[in-house]
């Protein structure tokens, strides 16, 4: 069965997220942008711009990768080139979590 995180959980993590070695006794703030704990009135729209600008810039990156892969390896050496890209994407993301 997962365990599913309490509140307290979450306020008593250290500042890297946690379960670490880090030795960090500082506790990681929740700090809520309104105080009251609920959503501004443009939120989801700005979150919506976000996600949308995100997906706009990743594109652009990859396209670009996809490109230069090819300008540097052509056809036959671009696909391991455009592998490794995507190993460090992934391995960036995981970091960002």
């Amino acid at each position: 069965m997962k365990h599913t995180k309490m509140f307290e959980d979450f306020i008593n993590e250290c500042e890297c997220g946690g379960n670490c070695t880090c030795g960090s006794s500082k506790k990681q703030p929740i700090v809520e942008a309104n105080a009251d704990g609920t959503i501004s009135d443009d939120e989801d729209e700005r979150r919506d711009e976000l996600l949308k600008r995100v997906k706009e810039q990743m594109e652009e990156l990859l396209a670009s990768a996809e490109f230069d892969a090819k300008d540097i390896g052509g056809s036959f050496r671009s696909p391991g080139i455009m592998h490794d890209i995507r190993k460090e994407l992934e391995k960036q993301i995981k970091r960002f979590k």
